[in-house]
C-alpha cells in the first residue's frame, strides 16, 4: 500500500511539472509572437497597435507550435528563447495559414 501511495504521488509530481514546464514554453512563444508581430506592423502609417492587437493570432500560433513540435524541442525554446531555429520558423510558417483564415476571393 505504501508503494502504492509513493507510485500516485509520484505521478502526481510529475502531472505539476509538465503543467508548470508547458506554461513556460507557452509564455516564451506568445511573447516572442507579440513582439515579432509589432516589429512587422510598425510600418503601417495610421494604426498604432498594442499587444492587445495580436493577442488572438498569437495564441493560436502558440497552440499550433505546442501541438506540434516534439518535447525536446519545446524544451530548446526554454533553454534559448532568442534562438531561431528553422523547424520552428517552419511551424510558425504552417501556423499562419492554420491561424490566419482568409475569405475565397469573389470572382463575377
Amino acid at each position: 500500500m505504501l508503494a502504492f501511495k509513493k507510485l500516485i504521488s509520484l505521478v502526481l509530481l510529475m502531472f505539476i511539472c509538465f503543467q508548470s514546464f508547458g506554461a513556460e514554453v507557452s509564455e516564451t512563444l506568445q511573447k516572442a509572437c507579440t513582439v515579432q508581430q509589432l516589429k512587422e506592423h510598425k510600418g503601417i502609417k495610421g494604426h498604432s497597435f498594442t499587444d492587445e492587437d495580436f493577442d488572438g493570432y498569437c495564441k493560436c500560433e502558440t497552440d499550433y507550435v505546442l501541438e506540434n513540435a516534439s518535447e525536446a524541442q519545446l524544451g530548446l525554446i526554454n533553454k534559448k528563447p532568442n534562438d531561431n531555429p528553422q523547424w520552428l520558423k517552419q511551424l510558425k510558417a504552417k501556423a499562419l495559414s492554420n491561424c490566419v483564415k482568409q475569405e475565397p476571393k469573389k470572382t463575377t
